[in-house]
């Protein structure tokens, strides 16, 4: 795809968001980034995966062509050393510019380190375009939605934009694009005058033109193997973030919604509104009806429970869970607690689990129960909790500690009934928990499993 039908497809997608704001209610930049993505993919169509992927909220790296980019809080803490070194410009958003091949004198070790350390770090796109055909982005977007907009936010984002374009080595476009929804005012600031563009807003959509409500929805059967086999061709196809993979469920879930009926991303909870849900789906009246909650994890160390006995031992398994709802208690009481890992049930002075697994668990928990809850009140017909578990596969694992590949992999099923004998006290019988893992093989290959019921 050359810049010109990139260009195209980029403001072909945005027009037909923007066509349809106010039907699809969207209120919130994230809502607007995913609907965006579900344009994006229809209008690139059956190369989709193929050769082109959408990318969200993923990392760009800011070095290249000798330069390095440095945040204006970073060059403060280290003004000295960084001036011992180089000559350094500023850029009209504030960041720094180190020419990394115009050092002042021999580099040493303190700014080798710091020099290392900053190359590490990226700056997060919103959207990016990607071909892999090529090898590389064809576009990176950034986006901005509120009311009373104004040009000089849209601007913090498109210098950042520009300061990727001066370390690439290749064409790409970029554009930071801000709305303003209570004026239906669009800011577009491209990196060329030839990708300026002027969006003709309006509303093409009547919710209510169709008068025999409601069209019967698919159950909960459908809904959860569309979210099996959609998880399973984007996860085995890119490397995605979680932002893609809310926006990819969202893409083949819209299919098969009844006519007016609406999916959305950040939706508010009707019991409190400064909750939100990952997605949202709306019948015609705008009534929620089904809620999806996604959460995945990458565990690096070998699965303590393993280690330590958890996964085959029912003794200490009873006392795990024992811990876990003195501490379930607790956190019911202060949200807070989930922030002190010392607090974590332990076994001995270690931990039964990796603590980021059971963080993750216990932030399901608390999803579970919201979804619970708001089906007990009649605000919600269905909750799905949707749950990736991430780790190496047992060929690549550095260190396997002498565990067999059978106890290695059937240690997924354990975590499975583990999670669901958490969630079992708060989860209404309308509140799916749907549990997956993902293991990253040779040659970046990439496999998703269903454990057994």
């Amino acid at each position: 795809m050359d810049q010109v039908k990139t260009f195209d497809l980029i403001t072909k997608s945005f027009s037909n968001v923007f066509n349809k704001f106010s039907y699809l209610n969207i209120t919130k930049e994230l809502d607007w980034e995913r609907h965006l993505y579900i344009e994006l993919k229809k209008n690139i169509g059956v190369q989709y995966f193929k050769r082109y992927l959408i990318m969200l909220e993923m990392g760009a790296f800011k070095h290249g062509k000798g330069i390095l980019w440095i945040s204006p809080n970073k060059y403060e803490k280290k003004k000295n050393l960084i001036d011992e070194y180089f000559n350094i410009e500023q850029d009209e958003g504030g960041h720094y510019k180190i020419k990394l091949n115009e050092n002042l004198k021999p580099l040493k070790s303190p700014i080798n380190k710091f020099i290392k350390t900053e190359k590490e770090r990226k700056y997060y796109t919103d959207i990016i375009i990607y071909d892999k055909n090529v090898g590389h982005a064809l576009a990176y977007i950034e986006l901005k939605m509120g009311t009373n907009l104004t040009k000089e936010k849209v601007l913090e984002d498109f210098y950042k934009l520009r300061r990727l374009e001066l370390v690439r080595d290749f064409p790409a476009i970029y554009i930071a694009a801000g709305f303003d929804p209570s004026s239906n005012h669009v800011y577009w600031i491209p990196n060329k005058k030839s990708y300026n563009y002027s969006f003709d807003i309006y509303d093409s959509y009547s919710p209510y033109h169709i008068k025999n409500f409601p069209q019967k929805f698919i159950n909960k059967d459908r809904v959860c193997t569309i979210i099996k086999e959609s998880s399973k061709n984007l996860y085995e196809n890119m490397h995605a973030t979680e932002a893609v993979w809310v926006s990819e469920i969202m893409s083949v879930l819209e299919k098969f919604l009844p006519t007016e009926w609406k999916i959305s991303g950040e939706v508010s909870d009707p019991l409190n509104r400064k909750e939100r849900i990952d997605i949202g789906i709306l019948d015609n009246l705008r009534n929620l009806r089904v809620a999806i909650e996604l959460k995945n994890h990458f565990e690096s160390p070998f699965p303590k429970e393993i280690l330590n006995g958890l996964n085959t031992d029912k003794n200490l398994l009873k006392d795990f869970l024992k811990k876990t709802d003195s501490f379930l208690a607790e956190y019911n009481l202060n949200k807070e607690i989930i922030k002190k890992r010392s607090a974590f049930p332990k076994l001995g002075n270690k931990d039964y689990l990796n603590p980021d697994f059971f963080e993750k668990i216990i932030e399901m928990y608390s999803q579970v129960k919201r979804m619970s809850e708001l089906i007990s009140s009649n605000e919600l017909d269905q909750g799905f909790m949707i749950y990736i578990d991430h780790n190496d596969d047992y060929s690549i694992r550095k260190n396997t500690h002498s565990i067999s590949e059978e106890v290695f992999l059937e240690n997924f099923h354990f975590r499975k009934h583990l999670i669901e004998k958490i969630l079992e006290s708060i989860k209404s019988e309308n509140c799916q928990f749907i549990y997956m893992f993902k293991l990253n093989g040779k040659d970046d290959s990439k496999r998703l499993f269903f454990t057994r019921e």
